[in-house]
């Protein structure tokens, strides 16, 4: 999802960099961890680009020298304006002489203030996610599963998610669809996604359901439930969170590859 584009000799802090984004949820590409040995350099930095939805661009004056990184940030760049998107997020590493294509967009200053600098960045990222996921209902998803796998405190939260699903089992009727609606649309929101857009994608993954608003009704919470079951989920309570969601996300993933072989 993160490119980080960067002078090798600015590695110390970059690598920092990564492994912050990485321990926030954002899958971050960074050269000395996806590029193996024997593989072509230039081909693995080509996919990691085309794979990635944003490019941080870490300037300072050995990135705005280095031929490597002024070919990585001007192939997006041109991308970025035909799509009408916002693709690379510069970052200052150390006081230098902006490239004049960059020079209109705002860039966040870690050299003086790197925390600050870093939250800056983080909340900018979750806007431009939120945004996506308007016309992208997976915008949220690979960071939703990163998330999960790196979760330190994923025992307390399987153990408070055990909990729910016994009490949400115990009540009957409309208490029962009161809660599963309260807990959807809370992640909904929070994700910047839409009913709507739920229902579409749980009838693409053969799970359809009778609504065709944005109103959230008994039969979706049906839908996901039986999902749910269907998957072999932990938790079945009808709730889309964000188990669900991920599981969503990799059958989507699943069902794309299969057909474009």
């Amino acid at each position: 999802m993160l490119f980080l584009s960067h002078s090798s000799r600015d590695k110390l802090v970059v690598r920092t960099l990564a492994q912050h984004l990485e321990d926030k949820g954002f899958p971050t590409w960074l050269d000395e961890w996806k590029i193996r040995v024997g593989e072509c350099i230039a081909t693995s930095i080509e996919k990691g680009l085309t794979d990635c939805r944003f490019v941080i661009l870490a300037l300072s004056p050995h990135a705005v020298s280095s031929g490597w990184v002024d070919r990585e940030w001007k192939a997006i760049y041109w991308q970025e304006v035909e799509e009408g998107r916002v693709r690379i997020l510069p970052i200052l590493l150390e006081q230098c002489e902006i490239p004049l294509l960059l020079r209109t967009k705002r860039y966040v200053d870690i050299s003086k203030d790197y925390s600050d600098g870093f939250r800056i960045l983080v909340e900018s990222l979750k806007d431009y996610i939120t945004e996506d996921a308007s016309s992208n209902f997976y915008a949220y998803a690979p960071i939703i599963s990163k998330q999960l796998i790196v979760d330190p405190l994923i025992q307390h939260r399987n153990n408070h998610w055990d909990k729910f699903n016994n009490f949400i089992g115990s009540l009957t009727g409309n208490e029962r669809f009161e809660v599963q609606k309260i807990n959807c649309l809370h992640y909904l929101n929070e994700w910047g996604l839409t009913v709507s857009q739920l229902r579409q994608e749980l009838g693409l993954l053969g799970f359809p359901t009778s609504g065709q608003n944005n109103e959230f009704t008994p039969d979706l919470a049906e839908a996901l439930e039986e999902f749910q079951k269907t998957h072999c989920l932990r938790h079945t309570d009808g709730v889309f969170g964000q188990l669900t969601y991920r599981q969503m996300y990799e059958l989507d993933r699943s069902k794309r590859k299969t057909n474009t072989h």
